[in-house]
Parts: structure tokens; sequence; C-alpha cells
């Protein structure tokens, strides 16, 4: 859970047996992950914007667009310019009162932006690469998700992401039309490859051509239809409200911070 959400490249060539912050987190951090994890996310926006700027000025833009690039660069750029103004220009000449200012805005944005990715993923099983292997891909998509009850508040605060199940399919479904494995796609169809039984469809009234790119807000009208495939085929479909959501998370994080309590001791 601890690393779920932290840089891979950091913990490329990171080994917590020998190395000294890896024996730190080892003993003090995994083990009291439950009371570490909600603080820890006020940083994630600052994490994100720090591996925003490293990899778009170190390997540019994903389809090698030099527009795209330079374009990234530059509103990057103009972003912090900009930031930056508003924090010296407009917050009294007090030092303090603007590193205040700079720390408080960033935490409460990093904050509110991974809180909604917590709800929508930890806690969920995690598959491993050998046990996707033996899974199709839509299963993978639904099951690792939790959607969280619609309504004004949610669905607002959460910009739609509370159905992130319908969100992970659009996924498997982009990855259908290009023909990744997910069974035969095209004119519009849906299409699920259930293991080696059979390729199941569905179509998308919505707008029968358009579902990979369909806009969050229309999320809700395809939720139905992903239900009842699910229901049909015996895929675990997970709905529960933002508390309760909350309360599986910090949960999750108890009981594996109970296994690492109980293995760090073994160790000493």
């Amino acid at each position: 859970m601890w690393s779920e959400y932290s840089s891979a490249d950091f913990y490329e060539d990171f080994a917590p047996d020998t190395d000294p912050l890896g024996k730190f987190l080892a003993k003090f951090v995994h083990t009291h992950q439950s009371w570490y994890y909600y603080p820890v996310l006020s940083l994630s926006r600052l994490s994100w914007a720090q591996q925003s700027l490293l990899f778009s000025f170190s390997k540019g833009s994903l389809n090698k667009s030099t527009f795209v690039t330079v374009t990234e660069r530059v509103v990057l750029l103009i972003h912090w310019i900009w930031y930056s103004y508003i924090t010296f220009a407009f917050i009294s000449n007090s030092f303090v009162n603007q590193f205040l200012f700079f720390v408080v805005s960033q935490a409460a944005c990093g904050y509110f932006l991974a809180i909604v990715f917590v709800l929508n993923h930890s806690g969920m099983p995690i598959i491993t690469e050998e046990k996707a292997m033996e899974m199709d891909f839509f299963t993978v998509q639904v099951v690792t998700g939790r959607d969280v009850y619609p309504n004004i508040l949610t669905s607002w605060f959460m910009g739609a992401l509370n159905f992130q199940i319908e969100h992970h399919v659009r996924i498997a479904y982009c990855s259908c039309m290009a023909g990744e494995g997910l069974g035969e796609g095209g004119g519009g169809m849906f299409c699920v490859d259930f293991g080696a039984h059979a390729t199941y469809k569905l179509v998308i009234a919505i707008h029968p051509q358009c579902f990979p790119t369909l806009p969050r807000h229309n999320l809700p009208k395809v939720q139905p239809l992903v239900q009842s495939l699910c229901k049909k085929h015996n895929v675990s479909y997970h709905m529960t409200s933002a508390y309760q959501g909350t309360k599986e998370v910090w949960k999750t994080l108890t009981t594996v911070e109970q296994v690492s309590q109980k293995l760090s001791k073994k160790e000493l």
C-alpha cells in the first residue's frame, strides 16, 4: 500500500534489505502506515508536479510530437511562473506567509486529488502479472476498481471518477478496438473476451462509435450496461459509499500494518 502511489523510477534500484532508507521504511513506516498514509497523501500534488516536469523535459510527449512536447513544456512553465507571481504579488510582504500559502495550497490540492485515487483503487484486489495472464483483461479492469455511489457532492468532488469501473472499461474497449487480444472489435461493439469460452458483445447505446472517447459526465449512463454484463457473466462489481470505501481502505492499511509488525518482530 505504501508504495502504490510512489514513483516507480525511484524504487527501481531500491533495496529495502540493504538500503538505510529501506530499513527505516520497513521498521517505522510500513508498521504504522495507517497513521502515515493519509498525511503523506498531501505531498502527492508536489510529487506529481515534479514528475510531470521531469518527464516532459527529459522524454517529451508520449506520441513524440514536437508540437505537443513544446506546447506541454510552455504551458507547464507558464503555470509555475503565474503561480509564483500570484504567491509573491498578492501575499503580504512576509516570506513566512508566502511559504505557508505555498505549503497549504499544494498540500490541500494534493490531498483532494489523492483521496479520489485512494477511494478508486486502494483496498481492492492487487492482481499479479502471473494472475493477470490467467484472467481476461475486462475482468481485471472491473475487479480492481471501486465505484462510489453518486450524488451531487460526490460526483463533483471526484470529477465523475466515482464511476471508476466504467472509466477502466473504456480502456478495455480502446484496447479491444486496437486489436490487443480482447476479441474482435469494430462496428461500435463493446467486445469482451471471457477466457477461452467465447467473446460476448454489448452494444454501447450512448454513442455506438465513440465509447473510447465517452466524456466523464456520460459514464453514469454506461453504468447499468456494465453492471448487467458483469451480473450476466459473474464478474464481481463493487460499489459503495465514500464513507464505507474509506473504511475499506483503512481496514486494508491496518491489516498490512499488522502483518508488517509481525514480520518486523521476527526479523528482530
